[in-house]
């Protein structure tokens, strides 16, 4: 439901999006924000066999606004002009980026292990970044933020998924 939530949030009428998908894998994020309304979306992975299969399965969908790239994340130039991220990495490395994420308007991390949260949890306070949600299942976790900064009110980013930046930590 988390992830159906996120991605029904880009259905909404604000101005045409870039997405970066960090870490993409499998190419699913991704996938869905070219599917949902991302006018632009941009999914790395330092994995040349992910992105391979990530490409294949654009292609299966129909999917060309999609840009794949074989790129580390650390190196990666974050643009000002990118306005969601997610993020399927380990929460050492999403911690070290941090403060590169925080361009963005919205961000949504996954794959994070359940007793890293508290570490990732400070780590995001230290950049100014709210938490607006965080779901829990067996051992991993998601969380949606929002960089404190934003140029969109939250209410505006996440109305069409039903969360707002009172409703912390949902469980």
């Amino acid at each position: 439901r988390f992830w159906g939530a996120q991605a029904a949030s880009l259905r909404s009428p604000e101005p045409e999006r870039t997405l970066l998908d960090l870490g993409t894998g499998t190419g699913i994020l991704a996938l869905a924000a070219a599917r949902f309304g991302a006018k632009r979306v941009i999914a790395i992975d330092d994995d040349p066999v992910a992105i391979a299969t990530a490409r294949a399965n654009a292609r299966r969908n129909k999917l060309d606004n999609i840009d794949f790239r074989v790129a580390d994340v650390r190196r990666w130039l974050f643009s000002p002009r990118i306005e969601i991220i997610t993020a399927n990495l380990f929460s050492e490395l999403l911690i070290e980026i941090l403060p590169k994420l925080k361009r963005a308007q919205r961000l949504i991390f996954s794959g994070i292990l359940r007793d890293q949260e508290a570490q990732l949890v400070r780590a995001l306070k230290r950049n100014g970044i709210a938490i607006v949600e965080t779901r829990r299942r067996g051992k991993w976790i998601a969380i949606a933020c929002y960089p404190e900064r934003s140029r969109l009110p939250p209410r505006r980013l996440y109305a069409k998924a039903g969360r707002y930046p009172d409703a912390k930590h949902l469980g």
